[in-house]
Order: structure tokens, then C-alpha cells, then sequence
């Protein structure tokens, strides 16, 4: 129950993080940098600390899960995947590539993606 209802709430800030963003394509574009200062509170929140910015949290996992979901097509993501485990892979991507951190947010979740689930060949 308390899952269903956590990713009710990051489908919604998904929805509410990609609004204004939509808006304002030609201007402004979400970096890997806006993304890596939300992810100390999804970290946070992972591991049951007190005192955590739940929007801040919840924007970083649900922008991660709607690019992967946009482009899931371009992986091979083990159907036990669950999705704390396609968000633990991009932060960890972030987290050890930090001088890609200027780029979209969009590429850096799908180059972490890439690199943990390459499309296997036919």
C-alpha cells in the first residue's frame, strides 16, 4: 500500500516537474546539475533519515522514471527490476560522473540506463 501510494505521488510531481518545463523548452533545459541537487533528499529518503525534503525526493525518482520510461524501448531492464533499482543505477551514474553534470539531465538517465541495461543484440 505504501508503495502504490509513494509512486502516486512521483507520477504526480513527474507530471508538475515537466509542466513548466514544457513551456519554456527553448529557454531553459533540466541539467544534470538541477537533478544531482535533488538526489542528497531521494538519499535521504532511501535510507530512513528524519528530516527530508519528500518533494525534493520524490522530483529526482520520478524525473528518472519518466525519461526511463519514455525510452524504456533503448534498454534491456530485467523484468524483476524494481524501481528503486533503475533510480539507485542513474544515481550512482551521477554520482561518478560528476564533470558530466552541465549536460541534460535527460541524456546523463539515459546514459546511465545504457550503461546498466545495453540493449541486447537480436
Amino acid at each position: 500500500m505504501k508503495t502504490s501510494l509513494l509512486f502516486s505521488v512521483l507520477f504526480v510531481l513527474l507530471i508538475l516537474a515537466i509542466t513548466p518545463a514544457q513551456s519554456l523548452a527553448g529557454s531553459y533545459s533540466f541539467s544534470g546539475n538541477d537533478l544531482a541537487a535533488v538526489m542528497p533528499e531521494w538519499d535521504k529518503m532511501y535510507a530512513h533519515a528524519p528530516r527530508v525534503d519528500l518533494a525534493k525526493a520524490l522530483h529526482f525518482g520520478a524525473y528518472i522514471l519518466g525519461v526511463c520510461d519514455a525510452t524504456e524501448s533503448q534498454y534491456s531492464i530485467p523484468t524483476a527490476a524494481k524501481q528503486g533499482d533503475i533510480i539507485a543505477v542513474v544515481s550512482k551514474y551521477l554520482k561518478n560522473h560528476r564533470a558530466q553534470w552541465d549536460d541534460p539531465a535527460a541524456s546523463l538517465v539515459m546514459k546511465a540506463l545504457e550503461e546498466a541495461f545495453p540493449k541486447k543484440s537480436k
